[in-house]
C-alpha cells in the first residue's frame, strides 16, 4: 500500500519493468528497500498454457437454464396493472 497514492503495491513486481528503468534501483523509500535485479519471467505461449491446463476438467457449452435455476420458471409481474 503506498502512503500517498493509496494504491496496492505487490512486492517483486518491479522485475517486469525494463532493466534500465529508474524504479528498479531508486525510490527505495516507496518500496521494500531492495534493488530488483531479477529478470522477468519468459511469457507463456498458447501451447504452454494448454499443457498446464490439460488436466483440469471442463465441459464446454452453455448449461440449460433449467439446470441453473432449478427448473422453475421465473415469476413475472403482469403488465396490465393500472397505476394512477
Amino acid at each position: 500500500w503506498l502512503k500517498n497514492g493509496r494504491k496496492t503495491v505487490y512486492m517483486g513486481h518491479r522485475r517486469f519493468l525494463p532493466m534500465n528503468h529508474r524504479f528498479r534501483t531508486t525510490l527505495k523509500k516507496y518500496f521494500d528497500g531492495r534493488v530488483e535485479l531479477i529478470p522477468p519471467t519468459n511469457p507463456l505461449l498458447g501451447p504452454d498454457i494448454l499443457s498446464l491446463l490439460k488436466d483440469i476438467p471442463h465441459t464446454f457449452g452453455k448449461q440449460f437454464e433449467e439446470n441453473l435455476r432449478g427448473g422453475r420458471p421465473r415469476k413475472r409481474k403482469s403488465r396490465g396493472s393500472s397505476r394512477a
